[in-house]
């Protein structure tokens, strides 16, 4: 993790500072922001976000403006992702009895495109995209961590079964922005970012099949294991898969921000040279 972050920050001042004879400070701006966040997984029978299955969002960052509709960005974002079986209005999924809840914490650099010319328009709809590296560590509803157990037969010592997983993993997040200039100094901006990952654990769960109950038992810890690892409270009834290993897990958030620009309003080379001046005649 160290290795990505420190490359994803050398990238973002090559960026910065490969252009900075083209430009003053005012390119330079921070953010933070709050929103929800919604896992999409094993655990999600939904496809439409409820408030139950929210989990809070934040964000914050260091943006620079390359040129007039692109920019990037050194961006920290917290996600709170669950997911219950509980939620759901099949009884089937219900008798499964699993849920999870974890908090992810990514860095990403990003990179945005105006669909819209910043000197001629306040408001300015965006894409977004870029490449980040989180850390996630699934919790059950008592707050065990659930990766040191090896609910899947991980720590089994057998070729049967999956290895340990990754707490780390990279991720791709892409969406759309919409971005409101009050002033010189001053933007708020709102965001729908879906996250790519490269895992099936963020909740713990990705084989179709249960472990065998005699092989977790013979592991160590294995009663505590398999408490975890089959919570059927009636099997017959119960969906006979634990997981799909078919797809990976995935997180979206929507989120809400304040944008601080750096610099004097009216600086000649930047975004806005006058923009005092400019946004008289802005269109809305």
């Amino acid at each position: 993790m160290n290795r990505t972050f420190l490359l994803l920050i050398f990238i973002f001042m090559f960026f910065t500072l490969s252009v900075s004879g083209q430009g003053s400070i005012s390119r330079l701006s921070v953010y933070a922001g709050g929103g929800a966040a919604y896992y999409m997984g094993d655990l999600q029978p939904l496809a439409f976000p409820t408030i139950k299955g929210l989990g809070l969002s934040g964000q914050a960052g260091l943006g620079y403006q390359l040129y007039r509709r692109f920019g990037v960005s050194l961006h920290y974002q917290f996600n709170h992702l669950r997911g219950d079986d509980a939620l759901s209005n099949d009884i089937k999924r219900r008798n499964r009895f699993l849920s999870f809840h974890s908090d992810v914490h990514e860095v990403s650099l990003r990179l945005t495109y105006d669909l819209l010319r910043s000197d001629k328009f306040k408001s300015i709809p965006y894409l977004i995209a870029g490449f980040g590296y989180f850390h996630f560590n699934p919790l059950a509803s008592d707050n065990t961590a659930l990766q040191p157990l090896g609910t899947e037969g991980q720590y089994v010592g057998s070729n049967a079964y999956p290895q340990p997983y990754s707490l780390w993993t990279p991720s791709i997040p892409f969406g759309l922005g919409f971005r409101y200039r009050i002033s010189c100094r001053f933007s708020i901006k709102a965001e729908v970012v879906y996250h790519k990952t490269f895992t099936d654990y963020l909740d713990d769960i990705s084989s179709k099949s249960y472990p065998n109950k005699a092989d977790i038992l013979a592991s160590p810890n294995g009663a505590t294991v398999w408490q975890y690892t089959d919570r059927r409270q009636e099997p017959e009834n119960a969906f006979i898969s634990r997981g799909n290993s078919d797809q990976k897990d995935s997180f979206l958030d929507i989120n809400l921000g304040l944008i601080i620009h750096f610099g004097k309003c009216g600086n000649k080379g930047g975004i806005y040279e006058d923009c005092k001046a400019l946004y008289k005649n802005l269109d809305k």
